[in-house]
């Protein structure tokens, strides 16, 4: 003897699926349309759809931010894998953004920071490289529609070196 569902069982599985699906669309990122992500130059300007978000991000030297290789070694940083050759972790604790200048009713995040440590593969008594990793988010309004705005920040250290972040946005 088979055992069927009922229709009320099947149709309470259709729904919870129907959650699910809505559930994890939520959690995806605006489409491709709505974001840009760029590799930070100095002093460049980067499209970005008007109501869109820009990624901006900056990879710089330990000494960029007044640090050395002993420095990081010395926080006791919770140190996550990147695969074979190495490992990050998080900087938000020491390393911070200033309050941004934007236009009005943009939003500047300091999105992510951190410290990526790479052990050179296959040669164990290389020393380790180290570089700061950060990425801005910049969040356009709709009424920003070509348009052309300068933004500001600096990323500071706690051991008071600051790096400077200037860039165009453009609106379209």
């Amino acid at each position: 003897m088979t055992h069927r569902p009922s229709k009320a069982a099947s149709m309470t599985g259709i729904a919870a699926m129907a959650t699910l699906a809505l559930v994890l669309a939520s959690c995806l990122p605006l489409s491709a349309g709505d974001t840009a992500r760029y590799d930070y130059r100095s002093g460049a300007s980067y499209a970005v759809p008007a109501g869109g978000t820009l990624y901006l991000d900056a990879s710089l030297t330990l000494a960029d931010m007044g640090l050395d290789a002993e420095a990081v070694e010395d926080r006791s940083l919770n140190w996550i894998p990147l695969g074979i050759r190495g490992e990050s972790a998080s900087a938000l604790g020491w390393i911070s953004i200033t309050p941004p200048d934007a236009p009005a009713g943009w939003q500047v995040r300091l999105w992510t920071i951190r410290v990526v440590r790479e052990r050179p593969l296959g040669r164990p008594d290389d020393p380790a490289r180290y570089r700061v990793e950060a990425s801005l988010r910049v969040d356009v309004p709709e009424e920003a529609f070509d348009l052309t705005r300068r933004v500001s920040t600096r990323l500071v250290s706690r051991e008071g070196r600051d790096f400077p972040l200037t860039f165009l946005v453009e609106a379209r």
